[in-house]
């Protein structure tokens, strides 16, 4: 996948992706969500004059846009100015969980009737890769920033999520099945 090539903060559309369930969604939405919400607020979100006439979108998993907001957002559309700038979050449903597949999959039915199919995937390091390849299969063309976080979660219940042995465990095992399902 290509690497973005221009600045973070002018794509239009980004899709966020949670890495591990969090525990107890109502109080915690996980120490690796914290940090991908983090990075979208430094590295990416326009909150400043720059391309103030463009609207940017965040299409972001429920524990992104909790993380983003602190509290719980519910899988409402919310759109947040600052001087002339505006961006605008779609959140997933909470009482649905989405996996990277469907929640890239929500996101490219918003993003494809526009003229810009370029995206930039936020996510935990190394499940970016995969999520890019399935933004593909909708037709998007996804970016990928540098220095996504690499950290795992060990409070997670999905056990893959908890350091990088299991995640490499679960890939080896879990792409070749997603491809035969023609989720990859």
């Amino acid at each position: 996948m290509p690497n973005a090539k221009i600045p973070l903060s002018d794509y239009d559309n980004i899709i966020a992706l949670e890495f591990g369930a969090p525990v107890n969604r109502v109080d915690y939405c996980g120490s690796v969500n914290m940090k991908i919400a983090r990075y979208l607020m430094e590295h990416v979100v326009r909150l400043d004059t720059i391309n103030a006439q463009r609207q940017q979108w965040i299409f972001a998993s429920q524990s992104i846009a909790d993380a983003l907001f602190e509290h719980d957002f519910a899988g409402h559309v919310c759109t947040v100015s600052s001087g002339s700038a505006t961006f605008t979050l779609k959140a997933d449903d909470q009482r649905r969980r989405y996996d990277s597949f469907e929640h890239i999959q929500r996101a490219a039915q918003y993003i494809l009737p526009k003229d810009n199919k370029q995206c930039l995937i936020v996510t935990q390091a190394y499940l970016a890769e995969r999520a890019a390849r399935q933004a593909v299969m909708f037709g998007l063309e996804p970016h990928l920033p540098e220095n996504l976080p690499l950290e795992f979660a060990p409070e997670s219940p999905q056990i893959w999520c908890r350091n990088k042995h299991w995640w490499r465990l679960r890939e080896f095992v879990g792409v070749p099945y997603l491809e035969r399902i023609g989720r990859l």
